[in-house]
């Protein structure tokens, strides 16, 4: 199917079979594919070339917050809003990349190592899940990608992991037969984010991207993945994102604090994680523990109890209990406020957007519901489960101390990173 046969594909309705099982609004994503599929025929290098539609979701964190870099484990759900990509494979030694609202990135497969990997954070990211995947000895090859994205930037949905998935799922498919395992394209995003962009994350956010549902990732020596039920099916209640203005996309250095002095705690016990100390050794050892830094200390106690909240968040979702899920979703979100501390900047006394958010969610829903700290933290961006019932007049609440768009809701879906059936196959 080529470039001009795709537009009318997605135009006319012959993918809306598996466009209906993605999308609540049918013809906004008719128009959506069709716009990607014309915009790659309009490239030179294009002509009648065979061209293939992928999608790649972003993730809401549930529970675990910041157990992944230490071998924790960790609950997240894939939801409605990602990325969509029509590419096909081309001729040279370039792949080129068209964002909407981003510039063009292009990159020589020649020049992938980790030191030529200036320029962009979005270059740097694409070298590095290229370079991975050519070193774990997949074959790459050019290629030209138009992408759409619906997951707003640096609000902690993992716009950059969807990206980084997306990259490696279109290498998969135009070069590999589609054989490269979904762990691999999450590991390949992780490098790259950790080598090329020098961001020390863990590998939740690529595998929830890559996976799909909701998730119960088990991130020791050989992470694992379990599918969960989902958190608001026949509940009454809806998830909702609000984002209080600050991006976390430069927050590195704070992130890096967490990872550090978490893994400080690790080394006073001659380990490298905390998942290799375990939660009686710590508790044990804390009288000799105070001649670390209360912070560090405060952030592994988080870990530990946060490690149990997972498992009885796991536990909650198997049997259908709603009301223990919530509270323990409040509880979550209060430890990494008070004991992880990624609230707020060190030193930002003035300036507080997620407590801030919190307080707003506690006057408008009080002992309804649930409101959480979201993702990395420090840039503001708060999880809440809100009763249906109260959706509007919250969503209203938000649109007027912060603007319009700033809180919305989000949908649990079940598929992950897929490359969308074509209509004459």
């Amino acid at each position: 199917m080529n470039a001009s046969a795709a537009t009318s594909a997605a135009g006319s309705g012959l993918l809306d079979f598996t466009l209906a099982s993605l999308y609540d609004d049918l013809p906004s994503a008719r128009a959506r594919y069709a716009e990607l599929s014309s915009s790659l025929s309009q490239l030179p290098e294009i002509g009648d070339k065979e061209v293939f539609f992928f999608r790649v979701p972003g993730r809401i964190e549930l529970c675990g917050n910041h157990l992944d870099h230490q071998q924790g484990h960790v609950i997240a759900a894939a939801i409605d809003r990602d990325i969509a990509a029509c590419a096909a494979a081309t001729e040279g030694d370039t792949v080129t990349v068209r964002s909407a609202g981003y510039p063009t990135e292009c990159v020589s497969l020649s020049t992938l190592s980790p030191d030529s990997a200036g320029g962009s954070c979005t270059g740097a990211l694409l070298r590095g899940v290229l370079f991975y995947l050519r070193e774990h000895g997949y074959r790459l090859g050019p290629f030209s990608c138009c992408t759409r994205s619906q997951i707003p930037g640096g609000a902690g949905l993992s716009s950059s992991a969807a990206f980084e998935v997306l990259i490696g799922l279109v290498i998969s498919h135009l070069y590999n037969g589609g054989t490269i395992p979904l762990q691999t394209l999450a590991e390949a995003g992780r490098f790259a984010e950790n080598e090329f962009l020098g961001k020390p994350s863990g590998l939740m956010d690529q595998l929830a991207c890559a996976t799909g549902g909701v998730v119960l990732i088990d991130l020791a020596e050989k992470p694992t993945v379990r599918q969960l039920p989902a958190l608001t099916t026949d509940t009454g209640h809806s998830l909702v994102i609000v984002e209080a203005g600050d991006s976390h996309a430069a927050l590195g250095s704070a992130y890096a604090s967490i990872v550090e002095e978490m893994a400080s705690v690790a080394r006073f016990f001659g380990k490298r994680t905390l998942r290799e100390v375990g939660r009686a050794a710590f508790f044990d050892a804390l009288p000799d523990l105070l001649t670390l830094s209360d912070r560090a200390v405060l952030r592994a106690f988080h870990y530990f109890e946060e490690f149990d909240r997972v498992t009885a968040l796991a536990g909650a979702l198997r049997s259908g209990h709603f009301e223990a899920s919530r509270q323990i979703l409040r509880k979550s979100g209060l430890s990494s406020l008070c004991f992880l501390q990624n609230g707020a900047l060190p030193g930002a006394a003035e300036h507080q957007p997620v407590p801030l958010v919190l307080a707003v969610c506690e006057h408008l829903l009080g002992d309804r519901g649930a409101y959480r700290l979201h993702g990395g933290g420090f840039g503001g961006t708060v999880l809440a489960l809100v009763p249906d019932d109260q959706l509007p007049y919250f969503l209203k609440a938000f649109s007027r101390l912060f603007g319009e768009g700033r809180a919305y809701p989000v949908h649990e879906r079940a598929a992950g990173a897929i490359l969308l059936p074509s209509p004459n196959r």
